[in-house]
């Protein structure tokens, strides 16, 4: 926790630094759900360690700048599930629609990178649209955890669809596309396909999904160094990242970049959870890249405890950018039973049962659910029960829990959520403990929205495609009105699978009232330029007194509105947590 509380801490008013050294231009101070989150997981883990109290004091000043704390645990430890399966709805949304008819993504050749690569012409790194296993497995896991969460069979047919299309491969390439050549073997590609093909199975039971799981992990072994030289303990279990090099001018042959590594030896981890005939070996290396990455930590001076982009096994040059453990810890807690990412346990009627829990059992009779679960010692969390009605009644060790009207606190209680058709149960111990869940059927999964061709949302009975995407409570229509609420600092919503005429509108118009922080944005994406990014953007002022208003948005204006087929659009809500927005309707014209 060193990393937290020195070398990346900045201020009271600026929060930590992402990193050291590296790229200015990412190199902003930010107060981070992430590093909260770990700083809490050492407080339970090690409550009498002798920094504890140094730990807790920076947890108490930095908690109520972060909407929720959290890492990959999907908000199940600390916050609301319903948030992050809102996230990831809307991130599989935006995939399916840039998803090619046989299941693939190709290489963007013709994107403007706006960081460290300003200016390059990826052209040069490969022809475009080419199609490889690195540039489709990442966007299906995401499609395909989304699917798994939820239950949604529409987005197991999208990522399933892809799972096929990455059969015809053999070798791991491009993953890294960023920099490095579309051709280039490469060990990230083969980690994603591994998670992807494991997403698949856990939502499906099909071992064709598990054997190519199986290939892809033995597909990844090449990148990673089994010896070391003479005191070099750190080389050993170091993985290179590609065999090739960066815009073909440098090599990463016996350059170790361990977060590659780290990331290929999480999708091992899953693979022996899931693969009861998994050789030993594949823990064992998943072991020795995690031991391999704290190998790498400095021991002493400015960066203490961080580790190196990459770190050079000839010249034993360590890169001047250092990360936070972040990505160490993660493999760790599962080592010590800790694990971060929930799973879920998949029943006969269809229904999925996610959670953190070390341990859970599941059993279903008639129109009741019961649920034996026990979360990690020291720790509290979430059941997701996805693809449901709403219950008749919720109990925890024959008591029954109250329905939770909005956000959660600690203290047990339930939620259902029917833009999910979702039952969130807070369970605040870490014994084991009997969950019934009475008077409750199976629901399909709402169907993800439609494609639209005009630009105009009333709101008159749901939410017409749109989703809080980040930093917003599920959004909700009462009355014809949408309603939003933010829970942190970024809080946006989208609305993905469009096809508007730029040529074609000139103006948005948006009638709302609400209260709460003022400054708001409107993105886009196109058919062009298929992600969001700050040079699609317009800028305004929410004039939130109570009132209502119409804002009126001169996209026509804009060079990157006019002349494009616009693929989706998203609106921030306000800059800050508790911003509380009504919207009436949003009209084109």
């Amino acid at each position: 926790m060193t990393a937290y509380t020195d070398p990346l801490w900045v201020s009271d008013e600026q929060g930590w630094l992402p990193f050291q050294g590296g790229p200015a231009i990412w190199s902003h101070p930010a107060f981070r759900a992430d590093y909260v989150y770990d700083l809490l997981k050492a407080l339970t883990l090690l409550p009498q360690h002798a920094d504890a109290p140094k730990w807790r004091a920076l947890v108490d000043r930095t908690v109520s700048r972060i909407s929720t704390p959290q890492a990959e645990d999907m908000q199940f430890e600390h916050g609301d599930p319903a948030n992050s399966l809102a996230f990831l709805r809307a991130r599989a949304l935006e995939l399916i629609q840039s998803q090619n008819p046989d299941g693939s993504w190709g290489f963007d050749a013709d994107r403007r990178d706006q960081g460290v690569f300003k200016g390059y012409d990826y052209h040069l790194l490969g022809p475009p649209d080419a199609v490889e296993l690195g540039t489709c497995a990442r966007n299906a896991y995401e499609i395909l955890r989304y699917a798994r969460l939820s239950g949604s069979e529409e987005a197991y047919r999208a990522g399933a669809k892809t799972l096929e299309f990455m059969r015809r491969f053999t070798v791991p390439r491009a993953a890294q596309v960023w920099e490095v050549p579309v051709h280039t073997p490469d060990i990230l590609a083969a980690a994603d396909a591994v998670d992807a093909y494991l997403e698949g199975y856990w939502f499906s039971g099909d071992r064709r999904w598990l054997a190519e799981a199986r290939r892809w992990a033995r597909a990844g072994l090449p990148f990673v160094y089994v010896w070391n030289a003479p005191g070099k303990p750190w080389m050993r279990y170091g993985s290179i990242p590609v065999f090739g090099a960066s815009l073909y001018m440098v090599s990463w042959f016996g350059n170790i970049v361990q977060w590659n590594g780290l990331r290929y030896a999480y999708a091992l981890l899953k693979l022996c959870e899931t693969d009861k005939n998994a050789p030993p070996l594949w823990r064992q290396m998943a072991l020795g890249i995690t031991r391999c990455a704290m190998y790498q930590q400095s021991a002493s001076g400015q960066n203490l405890t961080l580790w190196p982009d990459s770190y050079h096994t000839i010249t034993d040059v360590r890169a001047a950018w250092d990360f936070p453990p972040r990505q160490i810890l993660k493999n760790v807690y599962h080592f010590i039973g800790h694990e971060e990412e929930p799973r879920t346990v998949r029943l006969s009627s269809g229904v999925r049962i996610t959670s953190r829990a070390a341990k859970m059992q599941v059993r279903e009779t008639a129109d009741t659910l019961h649920i034996v679960l026990r979360h990690p010692t020291g720790e509290a969390g979430s059941v997701l029960v996805s693809g449901v009605t709403r219950p008749a009644s919720v109990t925890l060790n024959g008591q029954a829990l109250p329905e939770a009207q909005r956000a959660f606190t600690r203290e047990p209680s339930w939620r259902y959520s029917p833009q999910h058709h979702a039952l969130i149960i807070r369970v605040n111990t870490d014994a084991e403990v009997t969950i019934e869940i009475r008077g409750v059927r199976r629901a399909a999964v709402p169907a993800l929205p439609g494609p639209v061709t005009v630009l105009r949302f009333e709101f008159d009975e749901h939410t017409e495609g749109w989703d809080a995407a980040n930093d917003l409570q599920p959004l909700e229509v009462d009355e014809g009105v949408l309603k939003v609420r933010s829970t942190g600092g970024d809080p946006y919503m989208i609305r993905p699978m469009c096809r508007f005429d730029g040529d074609a509108i000139r103006r948005i118009r948006i009638r709302l009232r609400g209260t709460g922080g003022r400054g708001g944005q409107f993105y886009w994406t196109t058919a062009s330029s298929p992600g969001y990014d700050e040079t699609k953007v317009i800028r305004f002022e929410l004039p939130l007194d109570g009132a209502w208003h119409e804002l009126v948005l001169p996209v026509g204006e804009h060079p990157l509105w006019r002349g494009q087929t616009i693929t989706a659009i998203r609106l921030d809500p306000g800059s800050a947590p508790n911003t509380v927005v009504e919207i009436d309707w949003i009209r084109g014209e």
